[in-house]
């Protein structure tokens, strides 16, 4: 794989190599520059893909930018790897949107030197690619991921499949700008100093205004010209917001008053139950007191035919002709009992 190549190009030339020529001597130092003279021309390069590259030397391989040290606070950009022919300053690095790009300063000191070149050149359409040099981490060491054919590995924000190197942890010593770079979606974007600071302060400007997404969307909108156009076509943004804010209320109301219809609906069904079960419980309740008069009718009935049945007298018509016959307790007959019941209960 890629790593073992990486590995001893490493140990036998000094921890260091460019995307572009091989190896160089691990000698870079600060530019020494003069103020007076110099002119000093903003650019963003475009230096490496977050995907995988098909790199001479390597093979297949992907740089890890989370992995990545800085090897100083400004680094070195000189012409097609040549250490004495630097033409100017990488200043800052941003890797957010799964790619390094950095910010750099070109620097000219006669209008026939090269940095002179690649800002006419560039302006006239000259598409000039980017080539790093890299090599070791900070640490002194680095670290290397095989990913084999088919599987799925994670790196800057993206999952990637196999075959091929993951270099997770190196370090960045400076780059080139060069007419062919060994990623050849690199690019070299030369920033008008006055236009540049203008679009910054027409940024901000337009951030305050409008905020940050809305902002972008206006400055990339061909059609809108100046930020006068950019207010009209906000308030024209707001009015539909607005306007989608209020049909939303709406649709919430009439949903609200549906739900509530619905509940009131039910109460009502609700109310007329419990109206019928409280109906039903009074008719058990009544029912339940007439049983119990009832009962208690009974048990005085069952208490006053106890006491009066042992001793009872009667007349029985149909045993004595003078209609009086005195009836005594051991001396009942099944006819003068049910005589006696009778009288009892006035049949």
């Amino acid at each position: 794989m890629a790593k073992h190549r990486i590995e001893t190009l490493l140990e036998k030339n000094g921890g260091k190599f460019t995307d572009r020529y091989g190896l160089i001597e691990d000698v870079l130092t600060d530019a020494a520059t003069e103020k007076d003279g110099v002119t000093e021309t903003p650019i963003r390069l475009n230096v490496r893909s977050g995907d995988w590259i098909d790199h001479p030397w390597f093979g297949r391989i992907i740089t890890d930018f989370e992995g990545m040290s800085w090897h100083k606070k400004r680094l070195i950009l000189d012409w097609n790897h040549n250490d004495n022919e630097e033409i100017g300053i990488i200043t800052s690095k941003d890797h957010s949107n799964g790619n390094l790009v950095c910010e750099a300063t070109l620097l000219s000191r006669d209008k026939r030197d090269r940095a002179a070149k690649i800002i006419d050149y560039s302006r006239h359409g000259m598409p000039y690619e980017v080539s790093m040099t890299w090599g070791r981490h900070k640490s002194g060491k680095m670290v290397f991921e095989d990913v084999k054919e088919g599987t799925e590995a994670k790196v800057n924000g993206k999952t990637v499949v196999g075959p091929g190197t993951i270099i997770r942890k190196w370090g960045m010593y400076g780059a080139a700008i060069c007419p062919h770079g060994v990623d050849h979606s690199t690019t070299t974007t030369i920033l008008d100093s006055e236009r540049y600071e203008s679009m910054e302060k027409d940024l901000k400007k337009f951030i305050d205004a409008f905020g940050k997404d809305q902002a972008v969307q206006y400055m990339l909108d061909a059609n809108i010209k100046s930020f006068e156009d950019a207010e009209e076509e906000h308030k024209k943004f707001l009015d539909a917001r607005r306007e989608e804010k209020l049909n939303a209320l709406i649709a919430d109301q009439e949903k609200l008053q549906s739900e509530i219809k619905t509940l009131a609906e039910d109460r009502d069904k609700w109310k007329s139950e419990f109206e019928k079960q409280k109906t039903d419980f009074d008719k058990i309740k009544d029912s339940e007191k007439t049983l119990m008069e009832d009962k208690k009718k009974l048990e005085d009935e069952h208490e006053k035919l106890q006491a009066a049945i042992p001793g009872v007298t009667v007349t029985d018509s149909e045993t004595d002709s003078s209609n009086r016959t005195r009836v005594r307790k051991n001396g009942e007959t099944k006819g003068t009992y049910r005589d006696a019941m009778m009288s009892f209960f006035g049949v």
